[in-house]
């Protein structure tokens, strides 16, 4: 599976590069709220944060609170009656951040440890995670990082300024090249910047009138290309939401170019470019110290004093942005999404929900296998959910994989179209430009296929139902091939309700290149549960043959965050225990319709949390064990 990370990584970006737009799915913003807790003369709520576990509330005192449900609420005991400011969810870890340095550790959200040695006794105001390292920022510039949230480093000072807003963004080029980039904020205008979250640059431009920035939250990351004098450039690109006091709102873009000589991967130049935005509301928010904003469903959300609330589906028109009523009269001063519903907390204990309108959901799939054989094809089923039609984008991509480095692809692949009776829909063999291709393509974020290439593709609109895309080559050729199922959206960004509710893939599994590789993308603004598995001796039922032996499959998110790994089904790394894990298993499998996996066999499964973003799924062979054979991936949504 290590000798591979250079092909998932190729593979990510097919996933990755959609994800922006897959998360524009468009919302009409929560209007009705629900106050689940609130205590008068309580603690203010600082952070808030949902986990596999449940949702998590942290503030003043040491007050820690927590939920299963979203409604009710419970206290639970820490070893600090600090305040606590923020609290992050990562890598199967809740962490806390609070006043004199201190962070609290819970797998669970029940039992919560304090972190022995912390490099400061500064008050931390923010935490976030990325790239697989955990950063907190607080007072008088203070900035600490960590590789597993319990051994921490402290970044050099560049600032007595105190800092909150914390936001990390990673654009992916088409090579799979990644560019993470993190920001900071704070007291009156304070600017930060990172490539790494540890060596940190200080932001000289005049911004925003020395406003306090209290928040930022990513919009959008991307690579581009630029011609100057010295040569042509590839551009990455950053933009984030921010929010401070004063009525302040504004986008905040980060631009850095790659030097073609390699010289400086960081870039020759990079800098911060503020828009200020104070006026795009009226003028009673003048006033209003915004104190955190946050993105789901295609909308921006602000929160802050006297109660108020603002969303709007872009950050720069007046016109756009909505004031949500009916919430109660105190100072908001976290938000997040969690259970389906978007959260707000503020002073006094109070925990707001909204309606169940922010929903997450599986969209996309792409999956890479290695066609051998005059026989031989790669295998993709999905099932769409939904009482409505919904178009895909399909796609057999073959000659272009030598952009992405495969040596070997499918010289012609053939894509084909069924219904669950076996029926063909639709076939196509070497696609040609059409508008609506071409619109399609642009709307998912799928890499451009040249006008007149051997590659496929295809619209469909489906009713809900179940279907196969296989791909193969009519000439009997062999080579590496990409099976592409994309939700498109409509002009404004919307997706329809209906939408893929389990994805598989079959393919052959070998060694290297012949790993059966599987990309795809939970959508929207709340977490899902999902089961994932690999099949090998399963797949004998069905009479296929050669199946592969022992397979075992891996899960990772963009970054390249290990989100979970099985072997054998029966098996589970999980500390949880064995028994209820299994029968867990077993019921989901039931529950979702999935055919039955037999006791002791060596088919692979994971019941998984995700959070919205790309993963990445890698289906391989034992070498000890299995000499390769057909494997079938599967990933199935949790109602």
């Amino acid at each position: 599976m290590i000798a591979s990370n250079r092909s998932i990584r190729r593979l990510q970006y097919f996933a990755a590069a959609l994800f922006a737009l897959a998360t524009t799915c468009s919302a009409t913003g929560a209007t009705n709220f629900s106050i689940r807790h609130q205590v008068s003369g309580g603690a203010t709520l600082w952070g808030l944060v949902e986990g596999p576990d449940g949702l998590v509330a942290v503030g003043t005192g040491g007050r820690l609170l927590t939920s299963e449900d979203g409604k009710n609420w419970q206290s639970r005991e820490t070893e600090t009656d600090a305040w606590l400011t923020a609290v992050t969810f990562a890598n199967g870890r809740y962490v806390v951040v609070g006043e004199s340095g201190v962070i609290l550790l819970s797998d669970d959200l029940i039992t919560w440890r304090l972190v022995a040695d912390v490099p400061t006794e500064e008050r931390l105001n923010n935490i976030r995670f990325g790239g697989g390292r955990w950063v907190a920022v607080g007072e008088r510039g203070t900035i600490i990082w960590s590789d597993d949230a319990v051994i921490w480093r402290q970044s050099s000072r560049l600032t007595s300024k105190w800092l909150r807003a914390l936001a990390t963004s990673e654009a992916v080029d088409v090579d799979g090249t990644r560019h993470r980039i993190w920001v900071t904020g704070g007291q009156a205008d304070v600017r930060l910047h990172s490539f790494d979250g540890i060596e940190w640059i200080k932001d000289t431009f005049s911004g925003n009138g020395g406003k306090d920035v209290e928040a930022f939250t990513p919009i959008y990351s991307g690579f581009g290309t630029t011609s100057q004098s010295e040569g042509t450039f590839r551009v990455h690109s950053h933009e984030f939401g921010a929010v401070g006091s004063d009525g302040f709102i504004a986008s905040y873009h980060v631009i850095s170019s790659l030097d073609p000589s390699g010289d400086d991967p960081n870039g020759i130049y990079h800098g911060f470019y503020f828009h200020s935005l104070s006026g795009s509301t009226d003028d009673e928010f003048k006033d209003i110290d915004w104190r955190a904003i946050v993105r789901g469903n295609g909308r921006h959300f602000v929160v802050g004093t006297a109660g108020t609330v603002l969303s709007a589906p872009q950050i720069y028109s007046r016109s756009e942005w909505t004031r949500h009523h009916n919430l109660p009269d105190t100072t908001f001063t976290a938000a997040g999404f969690g259970l389906d519903s978007f959260f707000i907390v503020g002073a006094n204990e109070t925990i707001v929900q909204s309606s169940p309108s922010f929903r997450g959901q599986l969209a996309n799939l792409s999956a890479r296998g290695r066609i051998v054989g005059a026989h031989g094809s790669l295998v993709a089923g999905f099932v769409l959910g939904g009482a409505e039609e919904t178009t895909l984008l399909l796609r057999g991509v073959g000659p272009q994989l030598t952009d992405f480095g495969i040596t070997a692809p499918l010289p012609a692949p053939r894509i084909r179209l069924q219904d669950a009776s076996t029926t063909t829909l639709q076939t196509n063999n070497g696609w040609r430009f059409s508008q609506h291709l071409s619109l399609a393509t642009s709307q998912t974020g799928a890499f451009p296929l040249p006008d007149g290439s051997d590659d496929s593709a295809m619209l469909a609109t489906l009713a809900p139902g179940a279907y196969t895309l296989t791909t193969n080559d009519e000439s009997g050729d062999e080579g590496v091939t990409l099976s592409e199922i994309y939700h498109v959206p409509d002009r404004e960004g919307v997706f329809p309700a209906a939408h893929p509710i389990n994805l598989s893939t079959r393919g052959r599994v070998g060694a290297g290149e012949d790993v059966l590789v599987g990309g795809f993308v939970v959508e929207g603004a709340s977490a899902i549960r999902v089961l994932v598995r690999a099949v090998g001796p399963g797949l004998a039922q069905f009479n296929v043959g050669n199946p592969l032996a022992d397979p075992t499959i891996t899960v990772q998110s963009a970054d390249g965050t290990l989100i979970g790994t099985n072997d054998n089904w029966e098996s589970q790394a999980h500390p949880g225990d064995q028994t209820t894990i299994l029968n867990e298993i077993l019921e989901t499998s039931r529950v979702v319709g999935a055919f039955p996996l037999d006791a002791h066999s060596t088919d692979a499964a994971l019941l998984l949390w995700l959070s919205p973003g790309t993963y990445t799924a890698t289906v391989s062979g034992n070498p000890t064990t299995s000499s390769g054979g057909e494997a079938l991936f599967e990933i199935y949504e949790l109602p």
